[in-house]
């Protein structure tokens, strides 16, 4: 088959977004497809495209002096979407593919709207969605006022009911997409906690209903959940020596957080429960069902009130290395400065390195969010216990029975598990192999099945 993925984003920079395409364009290349990716005029050429025969076009550059790759809203893009719309249409004109392959809003109506005009071509559409839109223009303050909020919420449910077939890349996602829009529901769907078993058999059931031939219907209809897989190969380094390179005490309990230096990743919530570690003494007597500190401190984050807090440190022994860009977008508080590593930029050698000299990692992203999270799938591979919160995603990566053991509703329970390993560190060690034997059940391969 030919295939071209549209891209309408600075391709490729290495964050969560960039690194699906990629591995899932590989995937592709590698079982004997023609690739072709369509995407911004700005952005890094990854050797593996090369590699694997992948071609990447790049639209003219109508503003040179735009070069911002970072993720987040633009009315420059706008602009590039219009030019990558033409663009795409010359090249499925010469090209001919067979599918187009969309990453996220913006690149699905580009293809829907090529798909309708060249119509005699029988183009098929396909569209993966990676978070939801207006949530993303909410975290962004794209969205202020409710009546914008409604319009646009208007347009993202039209934009998941344009594909031919849609993937999405968590299960909330999934079921918001096949339930609330497009009226299909399996009962896998249905399940509020998915276990192993139940993961792999959602996912067969999507590859069947799209072998099918008799099936068209249910193309169109359901949604399939779509998980990424690792995105870096698994090399360990010796623990000692990488804390050695990187000035890290051998005695520290080490909590390793890797992304984007962003709200909608978290990064405030995570500065918060560093606060709260840091300063654990403050937890007593508080409520733990309560988000009280959550709130509180990020009042005085937003109001740029007083960083200083009185009273001795308490969990001193953990040390938090904070990777990721962009740096300019992080601000850490003075009073908790010597508890924190920065390490910036972020490429794939580094991330094995931080990998391997972890004991733990985090996933500060918001409970509510219905984007997956690619670092969790990584600090699976690396054998490493992740915080984050308790939601279906978690659930689907973990598995009940780790789940229970890692993840809190709130931030005062997230605090709670943090602070159990930190005194039975023996178990991470115990751990390891379970988290590692989870990681099986994700594979960038799974991507050409469902395409099939």
């Amino acid at each position: 088959m030919k295939i071209i993925i549209v891209a309408t984003t600075p391709f490729f920079t290495e964050r969560g977004t960039h690194i699906r395409i990629l591995n899932e364009a590989i995937s592709v290349a590698k079982a004997g497809h023609f690739v072709e990716i369509i995407t911004y005029p700005i952005g890094k050429n990854p050797k593996e495209c090369v590699e694997n025969n992948i071609k990447i076009t790049r639209i003219s550059n109508v503003f040179p002096w735009y070069t911002k790759t970072s993720a987040g809203p633009s009315f420059a893009k706008v602009f590039f979407d219009i030019v990558l719309s033409f663009k795409l249409f010359f090249r499925v004109l010469s090209e001919k593919p067979d599918i187009l392959y969309a990453h996220n809003h913006e690149a699905v109506i580009a293809s829907f709207l090529v798909q309708k005009i060249l119509f005699w071509r029988r183009i098929r559409t396909v569209g993966d969605f990676h978070g939801g839109l207006v949530s993303e223009m909410i975290i962004y303050k794209g969205i202020k006022y409710s009546v914008v909020k409604k319009f646009f919420s208007l347009i993202e449910d039209a934009i998941y009911k344009m594909p031919d077939q849609s993937i999405a890349s968590s299960r909330p996602l999934t079921e918001y997409i096949s339930k609330d829009i497009l009226n299909y529901e399996t009962p896998e769907l249905s399940s509020s906690r998915m276990r192993g078993s139940k993961l792999i058999k959602l996912m067969q059931h999507n590859l069947d209903s799209r072998r099918s031939e008799n099936d068209i219907k249910n193309r169109k209809k359901a949604c399939s959940v779509f998980y990424d897989a690792p995105s870096i190969p698994f090399v360990f380094h010796d623990k000692k020596k990488m804390r050695e390179k990187y000035a890290v005490s051998q005695e520290a309990f080490v909590i390793l957080y890797t992304g984007g230096f962003t709200k909608d990743k978290g990064i405030d919530v995570l500065l918060s429960l560093i606060r709260e570690c840091v300063f654990c003494h403050s937890c007593v007597g508080r409520n733990p069902g309560s988000n009280a500190s959550l709130r509180r401190v990020r009042h005085s984050f937003s109001e740029g009130g007083s960083t200083e807090r009185r009273g001795n440190p308490g969990s001193t022994n953990i040390f938090w290395i904070i990777a990721g860009d962009p740096l300019e977008a992080l601000q850490i508080p003075a009073d908790i400065s010597s508890h924190i590593k920065i390490v910036s930029p972020l490429d794939p050698t580094t991330l094995g390195e931080l990998l391997s000299l972890a004991d733990s990692a985090i996933d500060p992203k918001e409970q509510n969010s219905l984007q997956a999270s690619g670092k969790i799938i990584n600090y699976m591979q690396y054998g490493l216990p992740v915080f984050c919160f308790d939601n279906a995603i978690s659930r689907d990566y973990f598995g009940d029975e780790l789940a229970d053991k890692l993840t809190g509703k709130n931030l005062d329970l997230l605090q709670k598990k943090i602070l159990y390993f930190l005194k039975h560190k023996d178990e991470c060690v115990i751990m390891k192999d379970t988290m590692q034997n989870r990681v099986k059940l994700f594979s960038w391969n799974n991507i050409v099945d469902i395409l099939k």
